[in-house]
C-alpha cells in the first residue's frame, strides 16, 4: 500500500474511493501476491492526467527496482512510448509489429493499423518518439496557395493553421534541421532545403523563384534576418514579383532582429512601401487582414 500510495485508504470502502484511488488499490493487490509477471488492461483509462502518470510511474519503477515483466495494453501512443521497452503493435487481433518504441511507432505503421495520419517526431523531453495527431484539413477544396517566409520556428505555427484551413502552401529556403524546416517536411509542403550553416545557392534561389511565382500571396514571419537568410526576402525585389501580394506578420521591430547591417531592414521597409503590401495574414474565412 505505501510502495502505491494508498495507505492512507486502508480504512474506506473500495466502493467509496476515486477510479484513480481504485486502479492503485488493484495494483497493490496484485503486488502483494509478489509476482514476477504483471498483466495491465488498459490501466490509465478514463483517469485524470496525475493519475495516469503516477499509476505508470509506480509500475515502472517496479520494473526496474524488482526485476518485474509488465505487460500493458494502451491505447495512448505516446504514454506507451514514454514508457515501454518494446512494443508489439496490434491489428485485428493479430501482430503486425513488434520491437524497439523507434521500429513500431512510426507515422507509416501507425497509418496503416489506424487509419489515421500522425506526425512522429522526437521529444526534446524524454528523446522517444511523439506522436501528433495530423487533422486531413477542414476543406476538401483547395484555396489558394501561400508562400511563408519564416525560419527557426517563427512560422511553424501557421503552416499548421492555413494547412488545416485548406491552403495550398510553399516554404522559402531552408536549413535542414531547422525547426519550420521540420514542419514543412513533415506537413510534405514544398520547400527548398539547403545544408545546415549554407548560403542560400543559385539553384536553390531559383527554385524558390518558381514557388514565390506560382503563389497568389506571401507571408513573412517574423524571422530573424542574417547574411545565410537574406535572400529569402532578397528575391521578393525581382521585377517579376512586383505585384505579388504581400503580408507582413510584425509581433515587433523589425529592425531589431536585423543581423545583417541594415541590409534586410531596408528591404523590408521598400516591401511595405508597396500598395500591395500589407501588415497581417489570412483568417479563418480565408479574408486578408490589414493595419
Amino acid at each position: 500500500m505505501q510502495t502505491t500510495n494508498v495507505e492512507h485508504l486502508r480504512d474506506r470502502f473500495f466502493t467509496e474511493i476515486s477510479g484513480g484511488e481504485r486502479q492503485r488499490v488493484v495494483l497493490a493487490q496484485a503486488i502483494a501476491q509478489d509476482p514476477e509477471v504483471i498483466l495491465l488492461d488498459e490501466p490509465i483509462s478514463n483517469l485524470d492526467p496525475q493519475y495516469q502518470v503516477e499509476i505508470l510511474d509506480t509500475v515502472k519503477r517496479l520494473s526496474i527496482e524488482q526485476g518485474l515483466t509488465v505487460i500493458a495494453v494502451l491505447h495512448d501512443l505516446n504514454f506507451a512510448s514514454m514508457y515501454s521497452d518494446r512494443i508489439i503493435l496490434m491489428d485485428d487481433g493479430r501482430i503486425y509489429k513488434s520491437g524497439s518504441v523507434e521500429e513500431v511507432l512510426t507515422a507509416d505503421n501507425i497509418r496503416k493499423v489506424f487509419d489515421t495520419e500522425v506526425l512522429v517526431s522526437r521529444s526534446p523531453v524524454i528523446n522517444r518518439p511523439h506522436i501528433y495527431s495530423k487533422s486531413r484539413g477542414f476543406f476538401e477544396i483547395p484555396k489558394e496557395k501561400i508562400h511563408i517566409i519564416c525560419g527557426g520556428g517563427s512560422g511553424s505555427d501557421l503552416m499548421h493553421q492555413l494547412h488545416h484551413l485548406g491552403y495550398r502552401l510553399s516554404v522559402c529556403v531552408l536549413n535542414q534541421g531547422d525547426m519550420d524546416w521540420q514542419t514543412a517536411k513533415d506537413y510534405g509542403l514544398e520547400m527548398v532545403e539547403e545544408s545546415p550553416f549554407r548560403p542560400v545557392s543559385e539553384e536553390s534561389y531559383r527554385k524558390n523563384l518558381e514557388n514565390i511565382i506560382s503563389a497568389d500571396a506571401v507571408i513573412i514571419c517574423p524571422v530573424c534576418f542574417g547574411y545565410m537568410n537574406l535572400a529569402n526576402i532578397e528575391i521578393l525585389c525581382e521585377p517579376q514579383l512586383k505585384d505579388k501580394e504581400i503580408y507582413m506578420i510584425e509581433e515587433d521591430d523589425y529592425r531589431a532582429r536585423d543581423f545583417t547591417d541594415g541590409r534586410a531592414s531596408e528591404i523590408l521597409s521598400g516591401l511595405m512601401e508597396r500598395k500591395t503590401c500589407r501588415k497581417g495574414f489570412l483568417d479563418e474565412d480565408g479574408i486578408r487582414k490589414q493595419s
